[in-house]
């Protein structure tokens, strides 16, 4: 489905140096040059005339500049009555312009060789270019065109409607997405990050070119912008790039009201029979906001109970033990407001029980014993020895840079990372994994033919 991005699969890039996406790092990866991005020179920030905020980090051997924007757009803002209508504006936005169609667009980025790409979450909607330094300024005016005078024509609404159509009816047949969907719903309930980002049949159905036109008029503004830019270039000539480009928009009619805290978690099971071979498992419970005193520690706690990969006490247990699963994660979501901490795997239907015991088994284990100080020291190795990884690419840095503005983490948070994990003390890992992990309190969704879990 174009563009379309679902919390679960952000939840695990969203998570700072959130190992699980590369389980194959059996060991801790020695940083040589990619160490480079945390000992280079500092990004700069700067507000500019129309409100947006820039973040640039020079770096001038890079023949290629990343930029990252992110707006204040997401599916969070959707009506009651319009779920997907954010996800759907977002995907509108280069199907045509004021000046020109989509095909047009896309074959003046492709003479260039930009990439570009447009996705919505809950939070915010986000755009990612990758072009030439020498074309920079050529494709920020598309950008900038794309973003401010985006033309919804009807024929384009109805298209994409129907794509929507067409892949929400496909998901029902995906384990995975029917099972993150049920979690969602059962952990965030009313709040918005509890309804489908992408819609429903019946909510998309209604949505019409003249509601992306109100929704893009009320929430596509630079005040609501945060623009990350990563190449040769230094921050006086990014800032006229965009001031160039932005100067004359409108602003937003009204301030943003905040989305509020997500309510408490409560405990509960979920089953959707389905005619699959195997169950899907998503086991969870509120987690921790970025900012929380105790992150750290937990980021810690979360890689020796499931986000190391085959390192991991989860995968060790459930894979290499009982032979109950091919893989198997665990990870703090970090969206703006409070996320959640969640397990997922999949197991043969008949195995279901035994698989969901055993995940409860070392919860609990970790929570009531705490962990070891070698698995401590083996933790935290890997996570800043992986660090550098996260960041070996203009756009890995242009990404890195917008979520470190996002969670107020500072322009020298990419120095400061390997230090403050470590540290971290086996004292603390072991109190984190007692605020975090309740094995009596956690959400439960089983997507299959699972038995009763005893």
């Amino acid at each position: 489905m174009k563009h379309r991005v679902f919390l679960l699969a952000t939840a695990l890039v969203a998570v700072a140096a959130c190992t699980a996406r590369w389980p194959h790092l059996a060991t801790p990866p020695t940083p040589s040059a990619p160490a480079a991005a945390q000992a280079g020179p500092l990004p700069t920030r700067q507000p500019l005339a129309t409100g947006a905020t820039l973040l640039t980090l020079s770096r001038p051997h890079l023949p290629v500049a990343a930029v990252e924007i992110d707006l204040a757009a997401g599916a969070a803002r959707d009506p009651a009555d319009r779920q997907g209508l954010a996800s759907l504006t977002a995907d509108l936005l280069d199907e045509g312009s004021a000046h020109h169609t989509g095909q047009e667009l896309a074959a003046a980025l492709e003479s260039m060789g930009a990439e570009l790409a447009i996705t919505a979450d809950h939070d915010a909607v986000h755009l990612s270019l990758r072009v030439l330094k020498q074309d920079l300024p050529a494709a920020l005016d598309l950008v900038a065109e794309l973003l401010r005078t985006p033309a919804f024509r009807d024929a384009d609404v109805a298209r994409l409607k129907e794509e929507t159509r067409a892949a929400l009816i496909a998901g029902e047949q995906e384990p995975n997405t029917i099972a993150g969907r049920a979690y969602n719903t059962a952990a965030y309930g009313d709040h918005p990050y509890g309804h489908p980002a992408n819609g429903t049949v019946e909510s998309v159905a209604r949505v019409t070119a003249g509601d992306c036109r109100d929704f893009h008029r009320r929430y596509y503004h630079p005040a609501t912008m945060v623009i990350s830019m990563v190449g040769a270039i230094d921050a006086d000539e990014a800032a006229r790039l965009w001031n160039d480009r932005l100067a004359g928009w409108p602003a937003a009619p009204a301030p943003l009201p905040p989305l509020g805290e997500p309510p408490a978690t409560q405990p509960q099971r979920v089953v959707l029979n389905r005619p699959f071979t195997q169950t899907t498992l998503i086991l969870g419970a509120q987690g921790v906001r970025r900012d929380a005193p105790d992150f750290f520690a937990t980021l810690v706690m979360n890689h020796i109970l499931g986000g190391g990969g085959f390192g991991s006490r989860l995968t060790t247990e459930l894979r290499e033990r009982r032979g109950l699963v091919y893989s198997i994660a665990s990870w703090f979501s970090l969206p703006m407001e409070r996320g959640l901490f969640t397990i997922q795997l999949a197991t043969q239907n008949g195995s279901a029980a035994e698989a969901e015991a055993a995940v409860r088994a070392e919860v609990r284990r970790l929570h009531d014993d705490g962990p070891s100080e070698a698995e401590v020291a083996d933790a935290k190795a890997y996570l800043t020895g992986s660090f550098p990884l996260r960041l070996d690419s203009s756009a890995k840095l242009a990404s890195y840079l917008l979520f470190m503005e996002h969670h107020s983490l500072g322009l020298d948070y990419l120095r400061r990372f390997p230090e403050l994990v470590s540290a971290v003390t086996r004292d603390q890992v072991a109190a984190a994994a007692r605020a975090h992990l309740d094995p009596d309190g956690l959400i439960v969704v089983a997507v299959g033919q699972p038995p009763e879990a005893r």
